[in-house]
């Protein structure tokens, strides 16, 4: 704009790397491109009366190739194009521009674990391993297996390289080298298999599987070791049951909670997320495991708790605490101690927050104030809120542009309670999937105690015709070996996180998966030792889909409050 006097943007379209393809039509270049195409001309005319004015043109929606080359022949030759000038606006957007309103809402982050906050204190990327195959897997002890392997083996070639004075090997069979591995490599660094860090985790929306939980292994942890950090004693053996921490002190004040954790279990603290990706498929979904980069997207984590780490001792360790690499039998050595670990739970949604809240919102729910004897909304209130107005068809409609290139923005909705009470609906229905209802009306064609391994699911075939244009009945799925479901409501796959549908992904992650890199197959007929498992999570996913939608198209408009006289300073943009 500075340097051209006319800009001319005629946008093709075609991207199919969105969650809304089908709209942006064919790909202009047939099979050579995913990506849109627009073709631009930039003017430089020192007798033209423009300086930097931007002249675009959209092809249209749902085109074909074809259908868009004859458009362009046809532009090309008579030269009718409708051009629409455009202004950008003050945050330098040409298209897609920003709504203003949402700036007088409550920011959910501003700064991480430092002043100014937003609604909340802290917020972390989702666990990226860098080596999934490997790391990720439906069957603990396959995990287990994968990495004391992978382990055993790169550290052993790390020794030979550093001995033998030359490069480390690269073969993805044995090895899974990343830039963090690379640097312990350079420096001769020992790798320690620790059997006790495989946890349960939220690798994908309604797909839950075990993963190697270490600060080294994994390539970024981000926050992930505050909002779920490894509560395992080194005392604990990996066979023992596993327990719930213990709590050593009591929740204090009506809004807040601070407790203390002594490790004792091998697990991860607890603790609810309510993971967000923005983008085009701007989507949210909570979990109570620790969860993948890309759970739902390029996933961002806002915790209901953030934990603080202490030291408050020492402990011996025997023999069989450990088992490393090379035959070595504890990290430390045989006898060794070492500092056991105790963690401070805070909350992580401010007091400033709750404040204003309770301020905008002092008779939220009043048949609680009758119950209760007038208890004030509080932190958890909030938590669910924020998960309902994320939900809200209207707020995603109005604010898709400012959610595509920044975080959310929270309204002060005038229904306070409603949203709430549809937020820990949905956290119901999205945390314990694995036990809500199977959907009533789907019949079972086949062997209902046995159905079979699920190798990989189908949807039931039919005739070619408008409604049906590639041969696919989607009410019908082919679920395992000996199992079909019939009956599928096609409402259900309405219901889509980060652009598709619920029984998509199920369809997508639970089929038997060979890394071609590794040869690591992943086989979620591991999961468990229940035959209908797979089977009874498609019905009750079917339930979770139907009811999500249901509580959606009953969710109040916003009618958003005005800020408050003491809004904090931190939280208006200049």
């Amino acid at each position: 704009m500075e340097e051209f006097n006319s800009i001319y943007v005629f946008n093709l379209k075609g991207n199919q790397n969105t969650s809304d393809w089908k709209r942006e039509g064919g790909k202009v270049f047939d099979a050579g491109a995913k990506i849109g195409v627009a073709i631009t001309m930039l003017v430089k005319n020192p007798d033209s009366k423009e300086h930097g004015v931007v002249h675009y043109h959209d092809i249209g929606d749902y085109l074909s190739r074809e259908d868009k080359l004859r458009l362009i022949r046809d532009f090309a030759i008579n030269g009718d194009i409708d051009w629409q000038t455009i202004e950008p606006d003050k945050y330098g957007d040409w298209l897609n521009q920003r709504d203003d309103s949402f700036y007088e809402f409550a920011p959910l982050g501003i700064t991480k674990r430092k002043p100014p906050y937003g609604m909340f204190t802290i917020w972390s990327a989702g666990l990226k391993t860098q080596r999934d195959p490997w790391a990720w897997g439906f069957s603990r002890s396959r995990v287990q297996g994968q990495m004391e392997r992978l382990l055993t083996n790169m550290d052993a070639e790390i020794q030979a390289a550093k001995s033998e004075g030359r490069a480390i090997e690269y073969d993805p069979i044995r090895f899974s080298w990343t830039r963090r591995m690379e640097d312990a490599a350079r420096k001769g660094e020992r790798l320690v298999y620790n059997r006790d860090e495989v946890v349960m985790g939220s690798y994908r929306p309604f797909c839950k599987q075990w993963v190697y939980y270490d600060r080294v292994m994994n390539e970024r942890t981000y926050q992930q070791p505050r909002l779920f950090p490894l509560a395992a004693s080194g005392r604990e053996k990996a066979e023992r049951t596993y327990q719930q921490p213990n709590i050593l002190s009591k929740i204090t004040g009506k809004g807040g909670a601070e407790m203390t954790y002594q490790q004792g279990s091998l697990r991860c603290l607890e603790n609810l997320c309510i993971v967000y990706t923005g983008g085009s498929a701007m989507s949210a979904m909570v979990t109570s495991n620790l969860p993948d980069l890309h759970f739902v997207g390029d996933s961002q984590c806002f915790p209901l708790y953030w934990y603080e780490e202490e030291q408050t001792g020492t402990t011996l360790f025997d023999e069989n605490d450990y088992v490393a690499p090379g035959g070595q039998t504890s990290l430390f050595g045989d006898g060794a101690t070492h500092t056991e670990k105790s963690y401070s739970r805070h909350d992580a949604i401010t007091d400033e927050t709750l404040k204003v809240f309770r301020e905008v919102y002092p008779h939220a729910f009043p048949k609680r104030y009758k119950k209760d004897g007038g208890i004030e909304l509080n932190k958890t209130d909030i938590f669910y809120y924020v998960y309902g107005i994320l939900h809200s068809p209207e707020y995603r409609k109005r604010f898709e542009s400012n959610l595509k290139k920044e975080l959310p923005r929270i309204p002060l909705a005038a229904d306070f309670a409603r949203f709430s009470e549809a937020g820990r609906k949905f956290a119901h229905l999205h945390l314990d999937y694995e036990t809500i209802d199977p959907w009533a009306s789907i019949v079972e064609d086949g062997d209902s105690a046995n159905p079979g391994r699920t190798v990989k699911m189908a949807f039931g075939k039919c005739k070619k015709d408008e409604e049906h244009p590639k041969g696919q009945d989607m009410s019908v799925l082919k679920v395992a070996e000996s199992m079909t479901l019939r009956g599928i409501p096609l409402e259900a796959y309405e219901y889509v996180v980060n652009g598709r549908s619920a029984i998509g992904w199920l369809m997508d992650r639970y089929q038997v998966r060979k890394d071609k890199a590794s040869g690591i197959i992943n086989d979620p007929n591991d999961y468990s030792d229940d035959p209908r498992y797979i089977v009874d999570l498609v019905e009750r996913v079917v339930t979770v889909s139907m009811e999500t939608i249901a509580i959606v198209n009953e969710l109040p408009a916003l009618n958003e409050k005005t800020q408050p006289a003491d809004w904090p300073a931190a939280w208006k943009v200049k």
